[in-house]
């Protein structure tokens, strides 16, 4: 066999070796969650920051719980439980005996507030050591925290000084050893530069070069894309107004055209590199279109031409969590799908309504709003029921309870309970209760938000109904 086919094979082991998954295990006693589900999540991307299910585990009347998942590499997993949402570091082959404070649920308020932010908290592990990479971190931030916050002052006045904060990290780097190289080594290195960019270092250039010029993205690690996206938050705004940004939005708007960006962009040394080019052009167009910057067909022109030439599938997955996200409420594109169950445990479907406009209303009925808008619901699905489908989703913890109030009312349009699918109001993106959304015929998204009741709705649907006439 010809050298280069020996070279080519064991290059090829070598990549399978390392890339096997290996088995995970996550258990714990937790008596106050008995009876809960514990779903462990970790994010697809740190720049849309999109989620997907690593896996999930019941909690058993003895409050002990299992779950065995696998992983190719270390993740940052977390779980929301209640006010809470733990999170820690899951190496691949590790096993993890959990412990969780209380369970403390959300109030009825927290739960209907779609602003509410669970309190961030490390998962602790029992019989951990201080070689424990979870620990470690713990540790290490804490002590990076605690440094802040005394100086919170100076930080914000801009008026620590540099040596004051390096001794800090040179005595922090000796407290905190690590091999070169290792898991922990890298995430120390990121994690003091985050500190530095929040002390003294203000330059974007500086901290390119010192932190992310000609080295590995690392994609999946919390602590380089923490830093990342501080240092590039908001990009194209930097780039624009810099020496090397003569006409750079123009370019964007009007030529679509990613090599004449990527080209402009490489202009700054700094930056020259392909693959950091790409993420910032990623995180640059992010940012631009929930700044209003750019129009979404620019936005979608640029993350396709990205998404089928970039040379990492990191960056092409990017590219698309951008794009579904982006789209996701954007007229004429496909509303996202729901499959909730009604008070008869029926399982009910967004396409099951096709051939009749959807007004999609998320509500509460210990709401008052909620109850005023019913009332008018009730006439307008009295009139259009031919046309017109109402879904009111409840955002009630007790279904039950629900459907006995619009069982009292003698309310007849679907009415079903979010409780099996509780990311969806993530999804539609929902901001305030009552809310309400129009989708066509065809589950396209027409109105995003849609005017209420209250709101003379029924005006502006004939006038949808005139048009489409």
């Amino acid at each position: 066999m010809p050298y280069w086919k020996i070279t080519y094979l064991f290059a090829l082991l070598l990549i399978e070796s390392v890339c096997v998954a290996q088995s995970t295990k996550i258990h714990g006693v937790l008596p106050t969650y008995s009876g809960s589900e514990l779903v462990f999540e970790t994010y697809t991307d740190y720049i849309t920051h999109e989620s997907y299910v690593l896996g999930k585990a019941r909690v058993g009347v003895d409050g002990r719980f299992s779950l065995e998942i696998n992983l190719k590499s270390t993740v940052t997993s977390f779980v929301k439980t209640g006010i809470y949402q733990g999170f820690f570091i899951l190496e691949p082959g590790k096993s993890y005996d959990i412990q969780l404070p209380e369970k403390e649920e959300k109030t009825e308020r927290e739960k209907l507030n779609p602003f509410f932010e669970e309190i961030r908290i490390y998962i602790q592990t029992r019989l951990s050591d201080s070689t424990e990479l979870n620990y470690r971190h713990r540790q290490l931030s804490n002590k990076i925290s605690d440094y802040v916050g005394r100086n919170v002052a100076d930080i914000s006045m801009g008026r620590i000084r540099k040596q004051k904060v390096d001794s800090f990290i040179l005595a922090t780097e000796q407290d905190f050893p690590a091999e070169k190289n290792t898991d922990f080594y890298i995430r120390r290195k990121y994690m003091i530069g985050n500190l530095k960019s929040t002390t003294y270092i203000r330059s974007v250039d500086v901290m390119a070069k010192q932190y992310f010029l000609n080295q590995p993205i690392l994609y999946h690690n919390e602590d380089y894309m923490k830093l990342f996206n501080q240092v590039f938050d908001k990009f194209f705004v930097f780039f624009g107004r810099s020496k090397y940004g003569s006409g750079f939005h123009d370019k964007i708007s009007e030529d679509k055209d990613l090599g004449t960006i990527r080209k402009q962009i490489c202009l700054n040394p700094s930056f020259a590199n392909d693959t950091l080019i790409d993420m910032l052009i990623l995180r640059g167009l992010y940012d631009g279109y929930y700044l209003g910057k750019y129009e979404l067909d620019v936005v979608l022109c640029l993350l396709d031409s990205l998404g089928q030439s970039a040379k990492v599938e990191e960056q092409r997955i990017i590219a698309n969590n951008i794009r579904d996200k982006i789209t996701r409420l954007a007229v004429s594109y496909t509303a996202p799908g729901f499959e909730l169950f009604n008070k008869d445990s029926q399982l009910v479907r967004l396409e099951q309504f096709k051939g009749k406009y959807v007004y999609l209303n998320f509500c509460s009925h210990r709401s008052l709003a909620s109850q005023e808008e019913f009332v008018l619901l009730n006439e307008l699905h009295k009139q259009y029921k031919d046309k017109l489908a109402i879904v009111s989703i409840s955002m009630d913890e007790k279904a039950d309870e629900f459907y006995a109030f619009m069982k009292e009312k003698d309310y007849k349009w679907t009415c079903l309970s979010i409780q099996a699918q509780p990311d969806l109001m993530n999804l539609y993106q929902v901001r305030v209760i009552p809310a309400f959304y129009l989708i066509d015929p065809y589950s396209k998204i027409l109105l995003a938000p849609a005017l209420s009741p209250r709101e003379n709705f029924e005006n502006e649907f004939h006038r949808i109904l005139n048009n489409r006439d």
